[in-house]
């Protein structure tokens, strides 16, 4: 994946493995790298002067027990100077001389040198001198390798993490690319016995318990569709019988009204149950769906069925591609809840071009109870009749499922 921020196409996703993998080699060329490169740069360097004093030191000596043998400079001062070395005492600072016995290194300006200076047991003294401005300068020389090497290093790093991250992870892309292609086995992507083998062998034992639950819940939506359905059409048809009888007295007339919404409701439940157990299928697997004609016959339906007071305003007439039966389940959840919780009030119900407001005036729900609604079996505290707490459940999640959004508003009283 390439960031949309016009970064080149060959750095990753900063939140993907593969970054962070190519930031950990990035991080070690230039930390680890420098690291070393310095120590080795400053060990060199000291060894250079350690070895520069030492050859002063052994050079020193040999004038010492034998000044004779050497072309010595005499250095003006209280105390004569016997100089050995190529360095003329005209370019040497005065200060040099005053220097105590023993080894020391001197930089005036842009020029350094290294001094021995020893008495000898007449009391005359002796000096060597070597100019190591050449050796200093070379400390620049080497600080800018370094920072160059430094450069180098970072763009290796980058090279190699690219390169190796890809290799590394290639077995991890190549079991993610076969998991939406629905392959039978993980293990024959990635046949490695090592970590991501052992990843491919978990998913194929996890997916198979996952087939075989669904393979269980299919079955069960199979037979609660044949053994709950036809049963509900009976005793639905068999209440549309008796409540058209005119010999029926009110009392019954309203008992059979209750058993006939009552199977209604229940065969709406249990067909969009069946709805969200099937597998998902495209939008464009559906026929639109005009919703105003759905809602007329779900308003005139709960208009008979309650008396209830329901106050129907279109004022347009979209439609929706999904199952007719998903927009009469959701649709019919919302008209009935509002009925059944609206304190006998009338109920407004408000068709526009981009949603269906439905509108109560009961007791409200709660603020911080308003998010919790629609969760399967959840009831509102201060909720009046009987209710499984399922409608509103069964409805959040068919608009879930077919790209709706179900909102909620609400004010206590």
């Amino acid at each position: 994946m390439v960031l949309a921020t016009g970064l080149p196409p060959m750095i990753p996703d900063r939140n993907s493995l593969r970054f962070r993998m190519l930031l950990a080699f990035v991080l070690l060329g230039v930390l680890l790298g420098p690291a070393l490169a310095g120590v080795l740069v400053f060990v060199s360097h000291e060894l250079e002067e350690r070895a520069v004093a030492r050859v002063l030191e052994q050079r020193l000596a040999r004038v010492v027990s034998r000044p004779g043998e050497y072309r010595l400079q005499e250095a003006p001062g209280p105390d004569t100077l016997h100089v050995h070395g190529s360095v003329p005492l005209a370019e040497l600072p005065p200060a040099v001389f005053a220097l105590g016995d023993g080894v020391h290194e001197y930089e005036h300006g842009d020029r350094e040198w290294f001094i021995a200076l020893s008495t000898a047991s007449d009391g005359t003294r002796y000096a060597t001198v070597e100019d190591t401005t050449a050796l200093d300068q070379r400390k620049y020389v080497s600080r800018l390798t370094l920072a160059g090497g430094v450069l180098f290093a970072v763009i290796i790093a980058v090279w190699a993490g690219f390169r190796i991250s890809g290799r590394i992870l290639q077995p991890v892309a190549a079991l993610a690319g076969a998991v939406p292609q629905g392959r039978r086995r993980f293990q024959d992507v990635v046949p490695h016995d090592d970590e991501v083998g052992s990843l491919a062998r978990a998913l194929d034992v996890y997916r198979g318990r996952m087939e075989e639950a669904w393979r269980r819940e299919h079955e069960f939506a199979s037979d609660a569709s044949h053994e709950l359905r036809t049963p509900l059409t009976i005793i639905q048809n068999a209440a549309e019988l008796i409540e058209v009888d005119s010999g029926l007295s009110a009392r019954a007339r309203r008992a059979t009204r209750r058993v006939l919404d009552a199977s209604r409701s229940m065969q709406e439940t249990v067909t969009g149950l069946l709805l969200l157990t099937r597998e998902s299928t495209p939008a464009e697997g559906y026929e639109p769906v005009a919703i105003a004609p759905c809602l007329l016959s779900i308003v005139e339906a709960c208009r008979a069925a309650t008396g209830a007071e329901i106050e129907l305003a279109v004022e347009d007439r979209p439609a929706v591609t999904a199952p007719r039966v998903a927009v009469e389940v959701v649709v019919g959840n919302l008209v009935r809840n509002a009925v059944q919780h609206g304190w006998g009030r009338p109920v407004g119900v408000v068709l526009c071009a981009d949603r269906l407001v439905v509108t109560d005036h009961g007791a409200g729900i709660p603020p911080d109870e308003l998010t919790a609604v629609t969760g399967r079996g959840q009831r509102a505290s201060n909720a009046s009749g009987d209710g499984a707490g399922l409608g509103l459940s069964l409805a959040s999640r068919l608009c879930e499922r077919f790209g709706w959004r179900l909102e909620f508003t609400s004010v206590v009283g």
